[in-house]
């Protein structure tokens, strides 16, 4: 690359990231995900690929999908359960079941869709084609070989190469997103939960954390086995769903992490993004978090989150709140090897650092870089009264909140939703006063009109939605839409199975 090149390399990344820490963005838009593919719809932004055959679980028509009416009229029926996303493609299902039978993966970047049915032929109804994909009936037999029992779904995992999907039985799809190619993996055991890095994948075993790696590349040589609790990372034992999933409070599957079902210690795995013999093996025991290294199955080093640390009072702070869902699950935050373990409300005491800063309420983030291997702690200042939903992004925390489009003189329209990011604390006190149901959030251009958006708290809580009654040091309010002006049933019903969810990636906040 000649030096002018790389210069212009340097300065756009330079301008990228100086974009984002402050809270303006290169682009901003809406996208609605439907399954209409008609040329003629004004929804018809993809195209949908049929490299993949359906003997390999690729779906060309609608009509093909058990159990779904394609009737474009029944569109308004299917709302889109947006659970995944990496790598500017997004993962969702248009059934209200919390782990799909039907997986829709659209690419953002190219506009092209893929759609999956896990095929399993031997569980093909009599007079089904080989790749029907009829698996998501995967019904228990009884007497008389009668097909009984209700669907099933299958876990997803998605990563910038590969989509997965599987069950307890222990068999697996890959499916190669770039190859258009499907491969199938039988695992010693059922699994619950799978990392995606690269086309690399990492299961976790469910009878006693067991470990086990697969890798596109070396298929041939099939699973590997890696054994941490040899290795002293942990005490092997059952594991089951993390944390306390409290009712009224959803949390999204790719947001819940495991814990050991005997002894509640959390637990989870971050593949290296660079090196692909390293993995990290994350614990904790409500005292101490713990992050091993281990090169080559091998425990290379061994890292202790210290106790003097913001992050250590934000996790212990954690322990003494009955709303916190108590889990750690990863999720990459910025483009320099960080990984979010666990963002909560921490309450009304105070918890920053800094001596000058009052602010009574707290949502706390705990970081860990796999470069430095350090451990960060972020706070950003909101009153609520249990842990909304998050995401990490360069610093900064989205969250959602309900929106009142009107004018700034108090006039009120109708509601609609807006993303909030809110800035770190630094430890001072802010200039700014904070913001409070009614005043008008500083939407993020190009938003039209002269109606500004205030951010309200419904009269009656529905208990689905953690609502804020005070956000400091917002960096900026994305509102639903160019204009913000979309109704709600172009937003869809926000019921328990479509309550808000972010993610997001090192260039995007989706």
């Amino acid at each position: 690359m000649r030096e002018s090149a790389r210069g212009a390399a340097f300065h756009s990344a330079l301008l990228l990231q100086h974009l984002r820490s402050s809270g303006h963005f290169r682009s901003f838009f809406r996208h609605t995900l439907r399954l209409n593919l008609e040329p003629s719809s004004h929804s018809s932004l993809f195209t949908l690929s049929k490299s993949l055959p359906p003997s390999a679980g690729g779906v060309h028509y609608l009509s093909a999908v058990p159990g779904l009416d394609p009737n474009p009229a029944a569109e308004n029926e299917h709302v889109a359960r947006l659970k995944l996303y990496a790598h500017g493609r997004v993962a969702w299902w248009p059934e209200g079941w919390h782990m799909p039978y039907f997986a829709v993966v659209d690419d953002l970047r190219s506009r092209t869709r893929r759609m999956y049915l896990f095929p399993f032929e031997h569980t093909a109804p009599a007079g089904a084609g080989v790749g029907f994909g009829a698996a998501h009936v995967r019904r228990g037999m009884e007497g008389g070989g009668n097909l009984s029992g209700e669907q099933r779904g299958w876990k997803a995992a998605m990563g910038g190469l590969l989509f997965v999907m599987g069950q307890e039985d222990a068999r697996v799809c890959e499916w190669h997103l770039e190859h258009d190619e499907m491969r199938r993996v039988e695992l010693p055991g059922a699994f619950d939960r799978c990392i995606v890095q690269g086309e690399r994948l990492l299961f976790m075993g469910r009878r006693a954390a067991e470990v086990w790696m697969w890798s596109w590349a070396a298929s041939d040589s099939g699973i590997e086995v890696v054994d941490p609790a040899a290795q002293g990372c942990y005490v092997p034992g059952p594991l089951t769903m993390g944390g306390q999933v409290l009712l009224g409070n959803p949390r999204p599957a790719p947001k819940v992490g495991l814990r050991f079902r005997d002894t509640d210690v959390k637990l989870d795995f971050i593949l290296h993004p660079t090196d692909p013999a390293v993995v990290f093996t994350v614990t904790y025991n409500e005292v101490d978090l713990v992050v091993h290294e281990l090169t080559e199955g091998r425990v290379t080093e061994r890292i202790v989150l210290p106790r003097d640390h913001l992050a250590y009072r934000v996790l212990q702070r954690t322990g003494s709140s009955t709303e916190t869902v108590h889990y750690l699950r990863h999720e990459q935050c910025d483009a320099s090897g960080s990984y979010c373990l666990v963002t909560t409300w921490l309450g009304f005491d105070p918890v920053c650092n800094g001596s000058d800063c009052a602010q009574t309420g707290s949502i706390g983030s705990v970081v860990f870089c796999v470069y430095t291997k350090r451990f960060t702690a972020l706070v950003h200042h909101a009153v609520y009264q249990r842990t909304p939903d998050t995401h990490l992004w360069d610093g900064l925390l989205a969250v959602g909140v309900h929106g009142r489009r009107g004018n700034l003189g108090g006039g009120a329209g109708g509601l609609v939703l807006a993303v909030v990011l809110l800035r770190p604390c630094d430890g001072k006190s802010p200039s700014r006063i904070p913001l409070r149901p009614g005043d008008p959030l500083p939407l993020r251009k190009p938003v039209v009109g002269q109606g500004g958006l205030r951010f309200a708290a419904p009269s009656v809580d529905d208990g689905m939605h953690a609502l804020p009654q005070r956000l400091n040091l917002v960096a900026y309010a994305l509102a639903t839409g160019s204009d913000g002006k979309f109704s709600m049933s172009e937003l869809g019903w926000l019921d328990v199975m479509t309550a808000e969810w972010f993610s997001g990636d090192a260039k995007t906040l989706i």
